[in-house]
């Protein structure tokens, strides 16, 4: 089934945004994906024609999952973030922390600040990846439209500005996004190669940008 087929009927999948924190400046609904990404998986899909470069949703500081990153109350070194996880008896706060915890390098992960209470979920949260992803995001505090947007839409996201294939906490291995483009094992590698950097640099968080910076200096050696 095709991405387009897929939300053809989103509008009888809404699921109630207000569960959610975020700002909408777009009009986009949460819907339910099963039928494409799995079970009980869901997504962001717009509601109205969406141009190139405009801001669709942002996090709201008050409610949000996460302390903004550079705050370090939500950074964990991955020595404690297990130990946090093994010391949880709720079955459903582990697997809270396993979905939500982002890896923020290769040394520290981001634990959410409301894993004991689950009360809330960030819109940015639910942006499925695509390896032709039609939006982007800056540190998962806005989501801005990398291409013009018809209603109907999935809003899909890049993971690669965020995560490389030597982190752990990879939330897969293989990408099956089945884009023409799709980068399958190598999903997490793709800082490397120039195209990429070019179109997502500005985007990257900051682990990603110094192992672009460090080849970009290496090319310039050699």
């Amino acid at each position: 089934m095709s991405l387009e087929e897929s939300v053809s009927n989103t509008k009888t999948n809404i699921v109630d945004s207000q569960t959610y924190s975020g700002i909408m400046l777009k009009k986009v609904h949460v819907a339910d994906l099963s039928k494409t990404y799995g079970p009980r998986q869901r997504g962001i899909v717009a509601d109205e024609k969406i141009k190139k470069g405009e801001l669709i949703l942002q996090n709201d500081p008050v409610t949000s999952m996460f302390y903004p990153f550079d705050d370090k109350r939500c950074s964990y070194t991955f020595e404690e973030y297990y130990q946090l996880l093994n010391e949880q008896q709720d079955p459903d706060i582990k697997k809270y922390l396993s979905m939500y915890s982002l890896p923020c390098d290769d040394k520290n992960v981001f634990v959410p600040r409301n894993y004991l209470t689950r009360d809330t979920m960030d819109l940015t949260a639910l942006l499925n990846h695509s390896c032709e992803a039609n939006v982007t995001s800056r540190f998962t505090d806005q989501v801005i439209a990398l291409q013009d947007i018809e209603p109907g839409t999935v809003l899909t996201v890049d993971y690669g500005i965020g995560l490389t294939a030597d982190m752990k906490l990879l939330p897969f291995d293989t990408c099956r996004c089945g884009t023409p483009s799709c980068a399958g094992a190598n999903v997490f590698q793709r800082y490397k190669q120039p195209d990429w950097q070019t179109k997502f640099y500005d985007y990257c968080s900051p682990y990603v940008k110094e192992k672009i910076d460090e080849i970009r200096k290496q090319q310039v050696k050699s």
